[in-house]
């Protein structure tokens, strides 16, 4: 296993332990997409050169996480409003959800 993927594991354990003391502990399919969301937020954030925070802030990662939406009616119904970055990529948002879900 390289560095980078001990890094991910290790920070997506904090912030799951910050975050879980807060609202409970996330089902299994929950956790898939929780670390599959803060995957991809990571990626768009270098693509696009903007924080983490500014595509998808943490509590609308747990939200997303929590909801698995499957359309952008479901969405928008548990995160408003949607971030920009995140209305531009949110087919491939909604396709994560759904494949992880499984």
């Amino acid at each position: 296993m390289s560095n980078f993927n001990i890094l991910f594991f290790l920070s997506i354990c904090f912030f799951l332990s910050l975050s879980t003391r807060r609202v409970g502990e996330l089902s299994p399919p929950e956790k898939r997409i929780f670390a599959a969301l803060y995957d991809w937020r990571d990626k768009i954030a270098r693509l696009e050169d903007e924080s983490t925070g500014y595509v998808l802030p943490n509590k609308m990662l747990l939200s997303l996480s929590r909801a698995m939406p499957q359309s952008i009616n479901d969405m928008s119904s548990c995160i408003h409003p949607i971030p920009e970055i995140v209305r531009k990529y949110a087919t491939d948002v909604l396709d994560l959800i759904i494949n992880f879900s499984k």
